[in-house]
């Protein structure tokens, strides 16, 4: 019973520290909202279209959605310490390694895909979009809500799927993905990507090739990481077998 308490003790601990962080996150995202905000509109300013709100609490309501989602992710890495704290006494040196790595690779993988996002993919796909309403000779009037909304969605997704090494290396490792795999499927890959780069990029070749060359990276390199963790595998279990059979 002692040692429950003293893991329960542990966990308050951390749950403690990561909402005090939280709460101080969400303070600093409420004061530097309006900055975000204005530079996310800043697309559809340049287009010289105008938000407009469909109800008294819209922004409000946008506006507090979008600080509670903000502060989590600007938390995000010292929550997984927090988290990583209670768990790590558990696990072994190498599990310890590997969980760092994962973490480690994880955080700046999420981090470059929401920036690709936010610097390239929602400037273009803006532009595009309303163009394509343009030429449907459709008037346009965007919600304020609905157009942050948008905004997060393409950053947040981005971000998760900049993951894509981060999976293939978890799944390599436990022996669910092989690298014959993902080259055999590579043609089918590639054309997925390029479908996705082309629906969510202007019509124009540079713009294709600014969303989908990346896209193609990420998976080369995780082709890459299955194919090098798949030979330490393969070089560990040759070692092992020679061992046993002295």
């Amino acid at each position: 019973m002692s040692g429950w308490d003293g893991h329960l003790r542990a966990l308050r601990g951390h749950l403690i520290r990561s909402a005090l962080v939280y709460a101080a996150l969400f303070a600093a995202t409420v004061a530097w909202l309006p900055v975000l905000v204005r530079y996310a509109m800043r697309p559809v300013h340049e287009l010289h279209l105008a938000l407009i709100v469909t109800s008294l609490d819209e922004v409000v309501v946008q506006d507090l959605k979008l600080a509670l989602s903000l502060a989590f992710f600007a938390g995000l890495p010292y929550f997984l310490f927090e988290a990583w704290r209670f768990v790590a006494p558990a696990l072994t040196a190498s599990e310890r390694r590997l969980v760092r790595a994962g973490l480690a690779a994880g955080l700046l993988l999420f981090a470059a895909g929401a920036a690709f996002a936010w610097w390239i993919v929602v400037p273009r796909l803006v532009r595009y979009l309303v163009a394509i309403a343009a030429w449907s000779h459709l008037g346009v009037y965007l919600r304020y809500g609905s157009y942050l909304s948008f905004v997060s969605t393409i950053v947040v997704a981005f971000g998760i799927a900049f993951e894509l090494p981060v999976v293939v290396a978890c799944g390599s490792a436990v022996g669910l993905i092989t690298p014959s795999a993902l080259r055999a499927k590579r043609k089918y890959a590639y054309f997925a990507l390029v479908v996705v780069g082309v629906l969510i990029s202007p019509p124009e070749l540079i713009a294709h090739l600014t969303v989908t060359v990346p896209l193609f990276a990420l998976y080369e390199a995780s082709v890459a990481i299955a194919s090098a963790i798949h030979r330490r595998k393969s070089r560990d279990t040759a070692q092992a077998t020679a061992l046993s059979e002295r």
